[in-house]
């Protein structure tokens, strides 16, 4: 289980606190949506906006026992805080996470971690690997399609340093997005699944979108895995 101290997250993700953060009290759990703390102790908060703001569940996060709130900087409330509860400000709460997750990455020195993209079939493929995988090493391989921005955060986040391999989709759907995936993954190998029409209408051409799936492998990748029609 990832375990990290408060001061030293905090440091790491670029979170302000107005009060002074202990060294000798720990966190490991990074929850998003209230509706899924059942105990909060040792957690942080994301307030994420997306179809709702997640600022409007502070109290709610509060009540189920969170140890920090990560909020937008320029955010104001008027609720009384237990004096176990933190409150971390930033300048963006999804930077934040992604921090978060990367710093957690950085532990994993010993996990061999496999990128899957592609249009359609990362699901399959990543089922497929983590059941030809797992007969001869303890490998991990993210919740269902657990793809996006927010979704490979939390996979990266749950990955154990005895996983030996790790496997992670990673999805986008315009231009400018993969490069923070891969900065989460920095996976070793990197599988291009089936290319197709999803989420065309967010690049130039067709083209343009492979371009930018490839990027996955831009930086930490020695081994690439294409689909036929894209190897020659």
């Amino acid at each position: 289980m990832s375990s990290y101290s408060l001061a030293s997250w905090a440091e790491f993700c670029d979170l302000h606190s107005s009060t002074p953060l202990p060294e000798d009290v720990h966190f490991e759990h990074l929850f998003i949506d209230t509706r899924e703390i059942v105990n909060g102790s040792g957690g942080g908060f994301f307030c994420l906006k997306g179809r709702r703001n997640g600022h409007e569940f502070i109290q709610d996060a509060i009540n189920k026992g969170v140890l920090a709130i990560v909020i937008q900087e320029d955010y104001s409330f008027d609720l009384a805080l237990p004096n176990e509860v933190f409150i971390l400000r930033c300048p963006n709460v999804l930077h934040a996470l992604q921090q978060s997750a990367l710093m957690h990455r950085k532990r994993l020195v010993n996990t061999r971690f496999i990128g899957i993209t592609g249009s359609n079939g990362k699901t399959i493929v990543k089922e497929w690997a983590h059941q030809l995988i797992e007969s001869e090493k303890r490998a991990y391989r993210s919740f269902r399609s657990h793809n996006s921005q927010i979704g490979v955060a939390l996979s990266v986040w749950q990955v154990k340093q005895e996983d030996q391999v790790a496997i992670l989709e990673a999805g986008i759907s315009s231009t400018g997005e993969m490069e923070r995936l891969e900065a989460m993954i920095q996976p070793e190998v990197v599988v291009l699944s089936h290319i197709g029409d999803a989420h065309d209408i967010g690049f130039s051409s067709r083209q343009a979108k492979i371009e930018e799936k490839l990027r996955l492998a831009k930086n930490y990748a020695h081994t690439i895995c294409l689909p036929e029609h894209l190897s020659d």
